[in-house]
């Protein structure tokens, strides 16, 4: 047969391999929540000393969050670990949460002007996380406090070439207060620094899951 004649080959699947996704949520009622965690994290800021990790200037609390009895934490922690359920279940549908318990660690970030955070990843857990609470306008093109995922493949600079949202080194995500992501931990992320004269509030997580069984659990 001539190659000139021969139909081109048919497309049996398109496997999207090694993926890393990242889910946006919004929080439902999320203005009066965030109007009630900013009284809290105050309050929690007056008498926590805070850490150093990878943020740069700033107040990182304690990684206690989950623990914390304030109502508006608690109202938190609930919408978190629902938006890692519906996306525990997206990528692994036939993954049983009921035999499985949360092993949630939480904390808050709040980044005056200039402050930034270095790129990192969460190591040990499966899933992480960022809610925010206060993010201050910008202007058009700016990438004020913006987070910033790092492909973490190797050789993906490579393929530049085909212009592919498959393919490119870096996404950026502009969030809004009420908006929450969550993304595998070992994904490499940084935030840009804070160039606006408010404050930027942001409630970063992780999540293991741990079987019941292994916890002495029924």
């Amino acid at each position: 047969m001539s190659s000139q004649t021969m139909a081109p080959p048919n497309m049996l699947t398109a496997e999207p391999c090694f993926a890393s996704p990242i889910f946006t949520f919004e929080v439902p009622g999320a203005e009066a929540l965030n109007e009630a965690l900013m009284r809290d994290i105050e309050a929690y800021r007056r008498q926590a000393e805070g850490m150093n990790r990878s943020n740069q200037h700033g107040w990182h609390s304690p990684t206690d969050f989950f623990r914390r009895p304030e109502a508006s934490f608690q109202a938190l922690a609930r919408q978190i670990n629902s938006a890692v359920a519906m996306a525990t279940r997206q990528v692994s549908p036939k993954l049983d949460l009921g035999k499985r318990l949360y092993k949630m660690q939480g904390w808050i970030n709040v980044n005056p002007p200039g402050a930034y955070n270095t790129p990192h990843a969460h190591p040990d857990h499966e899933w992480s996380g960022s809610y925010y609470v206060k993010v201050p306008e910008t202007p058009p093109g700016s990438r004020s406090g913006q987070i910033e995922f790092l492909d973490p493949r190797n050789g993906v600079p490579q393929m530049e070439g085909l212009n592919s949202a498959y393919f490119v080194p870096k996404v950026r995500k502009a969030p809004k207060a009420g908006t929450m992501l969550v993304f595998p931990s070992y994904l490499r992320h940084w935030v840009y620094p804070n160039e606006q004269d408010e404050i930027r509030i942001s409630i970063a997580f992780n999540t293991k899951f741990i079987l019941k069984e292994q916890a002495g659990q029924p």
